[in-house]
C-alpha cells in the first residue's frame, strides 16, 4: 500500500512538473494571457 501512495504522488510530481515547464514556455513565448495559455496547452495534446 505504502509503494502504491509513493507511485500516484510520483505521477502528481511530474505532472505538476510538466504543466509548470508548458506553463513557463508559453509565458516566455508572449502567450501570457488565459485563452491564449489554454490553447497552447491544448494545442500540446
Amino acid at each position: 500500500m505504502k509503494t502504491f501512495l509513493k507511485v500516484i504522488l510520483w505521477i502528481v510530481v511530474i505532472v505538476v512538473v510538466i504543466f509548470v515547464v508548458l506553463f513557463l514556455a508559453a509565458w516566455l513565448s508572449g502567450l501570457g494571457t488565459i485563452p491564449n495559455l489554454i490553447s497552447y496547452l491544448l494545442a500540446q495534446l
